[in-house]
């Protein structure tokens, strides 16, 4: 009885430490649940989160692969249509119609029939009878001075013959050729430069014209 007495009538600070610590740990007990919950949720939301970003990059990735891949594609595609249309151009050989006067001489002897033709006629003696002029003296000198101021045309239509004057058909010419619906004026270009471009374009394309086109061009 005396020593319960006694350990009731002890100092009531250890008991009450002994309540502090037990109520402590309690606290910390549920604190560290609480906070492991927590950490839990938010890892678990993190997580959720990284696979998140991790899909998206994934998906980003892939886009930008295929767009890639499809970029290299078109860019190729581009790059050999450009390669095959240089080559069809420099194997063309384009006729511009242009050439120097032909000094070619059909060889003799390439049929009897014709060449005794030619020979007949080429020894066949010419008249000397000189035609009657249609013109009088008088009428001859006023042509030759209206030579510099006249212009003597075939019409365009029937087959007629028009006399017109010159400044009067120079004036006319430039009334159409103002015509801006029709006509655009144009910087006036050197010759020099022309015939440089012209030139470049045969060295690069030397395949494209026939030899006679470039006899005339160059």
């Amino acid at each position: 009885m005396g020593e319960l007495q006694g350990m009731f009538n002890g100092p009531t600070g250890n008991l009450i430490h002994i309540v502090d610590i037990k109520t402590a740990k309690g606290q910390l007990s549920t604190g560290i649940s609480d906070f492991m919950d927590d950490f839990k949720l938010n890892n678990e939301n993190n997580v959720k989160d990284v696979r998140s970003v991790k899909s998206s990059i994934s998906k980003v990735a892939n886009d930008l692969a295929d767009n890639t891949f499809e970029l290299r594609r078109e860019t190729k595609a581009v790059f050999n249509n450009a390669k095959q249309e240089n080559e069809i151009l420099q194997s063309t050989v384009i006729d511009l119609q242009c050439r120097n006067k032909s000094v070619f001489t059909p060889p003799k002897d390439r049929d009897e029939n014709l060449e005794l033709f030619i020979n007949t006629i080429s020894k066949y003696p010419i008249s000397k009878h000189k035609t009657r002029e249609n013109l009088s003296i008088k009428e001859k000198k006023g042509l030759r001075k209206l030579k510099d101021s006249i212009i003597i045309k075939e019409a365009d239509k029937g087959g007629a013959v028009v006399i017109m004057n010159k400044e009067y058909y120079k004036d006319k010419v430039l009334e159409q050729l103002k015509d801006t619906e029709f006509y655009k004026e144009k910087k006036r270009i050197k010759d020099n430069t022309i015939m440089r471009k012209i030139k470049h374009l045969i060295k690069k394309y030397p395949d494209s014209i026939t030899s006679k086109e470039k006899d005339y061009l160059c």
